[in-house]
């Protein structure tokens, strides 16, 4: 039996179940855009050591565990490009959906279900999502589109 995986929105924060060439497992993400090429669906994360990519719904399937909750410190986050999105995160803009983890010897600071609190800001539930199809290969495609890149 599988379960549904929650609908993902910016803010939408994720623990990583597989490593990949941009995030390792157990690493925490939230979502930073949400965005669509060709009616395809795709997933931009932002990983808690700054490294970031793009997830169509397989990928997210694959590689991450969408936690079902939303950072509002973040829900209002606009990415323009990924430069400033690299100095976002230098900057601090995303510590609040990465806060301190709290050592493993703490059992105060847990959830009901006994898993370490994510983000400190309240958090928003989530609607089930329905069936959806994507590409990492199209966010890629659409950010160079963005950028003007591999334009004549």
């Amino acid at each position: 039996m599988t379960t549904a995986t929650p609908a993902i929105q910016v803010g939408s924060l994720a623990i990583t179940t597989r490593a990949s060439g941009v995030c390792d497992v157990g690493e925490r993400g939230v979502c930073y855009e949400v965005y669509a090429l060709g009616g395809r669906p795709g997933f931009s994360f932002l990983f808690e050591q700054g490294r970031y990519d793009g997830f169509s719904p397989e990928d997210v399937a694959m590689f991450l565990r969408i936690t079902g909750e939303v950072c509002a410190a973040m829900a209002d986050y606009q990415c323009t490009n990924v430069t400033r999105l690299q100095r976002d995160w230098a900057q601090a803009r995303f510590a609040a959906a990465f806060p301190p983890q709290p050592s493993a010897s703490s059992s105060t600071s847990t959830t009901a279900n006994g898993a370490a609190p994510v983000c400190s800001h309240p958090h928003v539930a989530m609607a089930q999502r329905s069936k959806a199809y994507g590409s990492w290969l199209a966010h890629a495609i659409a950010r160079e589109q963005r950028s003007g890149k591999g334009q004549a």
